[in-house]
């Protein structure tokens, strides 16, 4: 059986958790998990700078697509 590691919350902490078990050599299946459709993001900018068209969505998110 291979082992699994679970991140909850896809957002600005949970992106980063699940890349460094990555490169930290875990050899198992990394699953990161959170409700939004789209990739991890910055979500305080996003709340205000974004939904106010003061900034690119794609230049919120924690890394690129």
């Amino acid at each position: 059986m291979t082992d699994t590691s679970v991140v909850v919350g896809a957002g600005r902490c949970g992106a980063p958790a699940a890349e460094t078990l990555s490169h930290a050599g875990f050899g198992g299946r990394i699953v990161l998990t959170g409700e939004e459709d789209e990739p991890p993001c910055e979500r305080p900018p996003l709340s205000k700078e974004c939904l106010r068209d003061e900034r690119d969505p794609d230049s919120l998110l924690v890394r690129p697509r």
